[in-house]
């Protein structure tokens, strides 16, 4: 896992007391760090809503970088590759948070991956799944 942001906008819908469901839109930037996997270096992947807009994939193969750019597809064939990825993803959030006075809150999440965003290789079998999952820490602010 790597440091990553998000940025964006939610509406606090009272259930019970100090209790709410938090709809909103959100951008987030989701990547990952890797040192034996082909050369893969760094993967960088953008997305809005839960769709993949944009991302970069970052190489280094004997002292020789590269970068390519993320292609968000379904499935592919041929060799397999890195850059590929679902444009879909799903999970589940989990985050508490305090709102301090003033409207300054912060909140502390996790996020578990539920869809497998490898693009499927139609030609080659494997037993890769790659999920967006991770942890946070968020500062927020209530207008």
């Amino acid at each position: 896992m790597v440091p990553r942001f998000n940025a964006g906008l939610v509406l606090e819908i009272p259930v019970a007391p100090d209790f709410f469901f938090q709809p909103g839109l959100l951008y987030s930037n989701k990547g990952a760090k890797a040192d034996e996997l082909f050369g893969l270096q760094d993967l960088s992947l953008d997305y809005n809503l839960g769709y993949g807009i944009t991302g970069k994939a970052e190489y280094n193969l004997s002292n020789l970088s590269y970068n390519e750019d993320i292609d968000f597809t379904s499935e592919y064939d041929g060799l397999v590759q890195l850059n590929k990825f679902k444009p879909f993803d799903f999970g589940a959030n989990v985050f508490f948070g305090y709102e301090l006075a003033g409207g300054l809150s912060l909140q502390l999440n996790t996020q578990l991956g539920l869809a497998e965003i490898n693009a499927e290789n139609t030609s080659v079998s494997s037993e890769a799944s790659f999920k967006n999952t991770g942890f946070g820490i968020s500062l927020g602010y209530r207008f």
